[in-house]
């Protein structure tokens, strides 16, 4: 089993505090600070602010992405689930019968199946959405949320959100394999990012029996990411990278350079004619996800607030301060927010025993003017009448309104 919570704890386990040998930073990396316990400090944690980078500027590009990069990773954890592992130097996996198409959380025609069921015990991210609010105390919320900023990246680099068709040596020339690296490095430092270079890109010059690290039943998983959006057999099989060797450079001592090269293999993928460009698609995972979600597709997630969620808050003022100064906040006020259900947060609490709040609201108004007219039936007969009204005993019963 390829367990990906346990792979991205690994990867963060080797994240440095700062760039060793590199310039001075004000601020500890990304991939550290999600390494961490944190017993106390903020509420959730926000995406790392400098994912934009990786987009040009384009805040629309970078948001869709970001939505649809949490099926990924859940489409990711599911497929890992399911292989079982034939070698462990170097780590090699064969295929289940879970595979993109039958996750649920891909863009071309992919169906969640019986194939892709939660083994026991081994799914961690369950769950959890686009919309959910991850915690810097969860262990889980942690590695999840880095294996979305990597995801993100790695999508706004290699330029999966094109418009029309995606060429390998086009692609090739802005060399996005150096750029991918040399983001990771500010992300978690030059350990974290060779370790993620090397176990994500076969280098097809030296073929599948060459390598070593993790390989996915004859794919990498570059190619593997690839298909969530482009359609199973369907991802980039033509673009890889290789490592340029090692170099020294002025104050900032060993470097490692990587090239963006293109295979014999053949096949790029695309996202479609006519306007069904690659955000077009993703938008459309990301509502029906949105959709299963409200109708309860999913599994509600019991330990983690979500996005709009009207659940108190209990934590101070100062639990609400960010730990991280690389977040990027930009989701609305919490008032603003939507729920996952697409509702702005009202809805119906349930009373004491057992009953819908508003509907004991009703309830109990209608008893209170019954009760005054009662009593005011019983002065009347007191006064006027010059009779007591004697109170008879009788048996309490208890209105339970239950809303199916």
């Amino acid at each position: 089993m390829w367990q990906l919570q346990g792979y991205f704890n690994n990867l963060l386990s080797s994240s440095e505090k700062k760039e060793a040998g590199g310039p001075p930073q004000p601020h500890q990396k990304r991939g550290y600070y999600l390494s961490k316990q944190h017993k106390g400090g903020e509420e959730h944690m926000e995406r790392w602010k400098y994912l934009h980078e990786a987009y040009k500027g384009s805040e629309q590009a970078l948001e869709k992405v970001w939505n649809f990069s949490a099926g990924v990773c859940l489409g990711l954890e599911m497929i890992g689930a399911h292989m079982d592992r034939i070698s462990s130097r170097p780590e090699r996996y064969r295929w289940g019968e879970c595979t993109v198409s039958r996750t649920g959380r891909g863009a071309a025609r992919s169906q969640h199946s019986k194939e892709c069921h939660k083994p026991s015990g081994h799914f961690h991210w369950s769950g959890l959405t686009y919309t959910s609010r991850l915690k810097n105390n969860n262990e889980r919320d942690r590695t999840f949320l880095a294996c979305r900023e990597v995801v993100t990246m790695l999508m706004g680099y290699f330029q999966m959100t094109n418009t029309g068709e995606r060429k390998a040596s086009v692609i090739k020339e802005s060399n996005p394999c150096s750029k991918f690296y040399e983001q990771l490095r500010k992300w978690g430092g030059m350990t974290l990012a060779e370790k993620i270079m090397d176990t994500w890109f076969v280098d097809q010059s030296k073929g599948t029996a060459g390598q070593s690290h993790e390989l996915l039943g004859e794919k990498d998983v570059y190619e593997v990411i690839t298909e969530f959006l482009y359609g199973e057999n369907s991802g980039d099989k033509e673009i890889y990278c290789t490592k340029n060797g090692r170099h020294q450079e002025l104050g900032a001592g060993e470097q490692v350079r990587y090239l963006t090269e293109i295979g014999q293999t053949g096949g790029m993928g695309q996202c479609g004619t006519g306007d069904k460009d690659c955000l077009s698609r993703m938008e459309e995972v990301i509502e029906t996800l949105h959709r299963n979600t409200a109708r309860g597709g999913d599994p509600k997630r019991s330990d983690t607030e979500t996005v709009g969620s009207t659940a108190r808050d209990t934590s101070t003022p100062d639990q609400h301060k960010t730990n991280s100064p690389d977040q990027d906040f930009t989701i609305k006020p919490r008032g603003h927010e939507q729920s996952e259900g697409g509702s702005t947060g009202s809805h119906i609490s349930e009373g004491e025993d057992g009953g819908s709040g508003s509907v004991g609201h009703i309830i109990a108004g209608a008893g209170a003017t019954l009760m005054a007219i009662v009593g005011a039936y019983g002065y009347y007969r007191i006064f006027h009448a010059g009779q007591i009204v004697r109170r008879k005993r009788g048996r309490r019963r208890d209105l339970r309104v239950s809303i199916a």
